[in-house]
């Protein structure tokens, strides 16, 4: 996923091989100057993907957020080949900047074994070609960062066809991905932490603006392949909160309703000062 004319995306979730198993990446903003977190995560996979064998493909990743990150400087990511079976391969990554440990990957892959696949039934929602578009329109918070915008469409789902405590979006590139199942799994990495901390914290839109979220974790499963270039229906769900810590989970969904990926997150939720 090397920056290329026909991939602007890739400057944004690849990582660049330094050597065998170190790679480097700059992000974006989410909150101010820091680094946001699904884009570390996405390029934390991305590193991780290029020391495993092609036909391997990640199935689930598992992070915990240490520190925050800079926004626009250089991250080192540091990639363990913890270990390479028959059919699994198992990597952890240590995002690292001015030599702090930011966020720390387990991603286990495995080789395709074709089978019967089945998972929970998509919400009952307007298709994308019937919801109006919303290229930076995101709320408070997002408005000001509108990178996400720029390189995603977004259609949101009408508060009053949502679940009371959910969220609905569809979701694609606005620019092809290419053939590479790394490059969609990890397009859907960097757009599953986007707006999933404010449904994990259990807060109205008017509250949100006088408190400050931080992701804790993140875990990623893959179920079956996906792209990232084409719909999906991304259902959110707050599901906790207590001590000062509340929990999110999500689903992606095809147009043609299949799941393909699940999500959950725990973020901090702190009144400003």
């Amino acid at each position: 996923m090397e920056p290329t004319e026909s991939h602007p995306h890739a400057i944004h979730l690849g990582a660049e091989r330094l050597e065998a198993l170190m790679f480097r990446g700059v992000c974006h903003g989410a909150i101010g100057n820091r680094a946001f977190g699904g884009q570390v995560l996405a390029q934390s996979l991305h590193a991780a993907g290029q020391t495993v064998p092609a036909e391997r493909i990640a199935h689930s990743a598992h992070g915990y957020y240490i520190r925050g990150g800079r926004a626009g400087q250089p991250i080192v990511y540091r990639v363990e080949a913890t270990r390479d079976g028959r059919s699994f391969s198992t990597r952890q990554v240590q995002a690292v900047q001015d030599g702090e440990v930011l966020f720390s990957l387990t991603v286990s892959f495995q080789v395709a074994v074709p089978g019967a696949a089945h998972g929970l039934p998509m919400p009952d929602v307007p298709l994308p070609d019937e919801l109006t578009g919303t290229r930076g329109l995101f709320g408070a918070v997002w408005d000001r960062q509108p990178i996400p915008a720029q390189l995603f469409d977004f259609r949101f789902v009408p508060d009053g066809l949502v679940p009371a405590g959910s969220q609905m979006y569809w979701v694609r590139a606005w620019e092809p991905l290419g053939e590479d199942p790394l490059a969609q799994l990890c397009a859907i990495s960097y757009v599953s932490d986007i707006k999933l901390a404010s449904i994990a914290s259990g807060l109205d839109r008017a509250e949100l603006p006088g408190h400050t979220l931080s992701s804790l974790d993140h875990s990623i499963w893959f179920h079956q392949p996906a792209r990232a270039d084409e719909w999906l229906l991304y259902h959110q769900h707050g599901r906790a909160v207590s001590d000062s810590r509340g929990l999110a989970s999500g689903e992606f969904f095809t147009v043609a309703g299949d799941l393909v990926a699940s999500v959950a997150q725990e973020v901090l939720i702190r009144p400003r000062r």
